[in-house]
């Protein structure tokens, strides 16, 4: 497993987040930590 695997989400945390934009009924929703996130927004600039 690379470093970055062992250090994501677990599958437990992801499951909770992807639940709760269901529960809110998203049409799009970004999982992941800060820096992920960000790299959504700032590389299509």
């Amino acid at each position: 497993m690379d470093k970055a695997t062992k250090n994501g989400l677990t599958p437990k945390a992801f499951s909770k987040k992807l639940i709760k934009a269901v529960e809110h009924e998203k049409q799009e929703v970004t999982i992941g930590g800060f820096k992920e996130k960000l790299a959504v927004y700032i590389i299509p600039i």
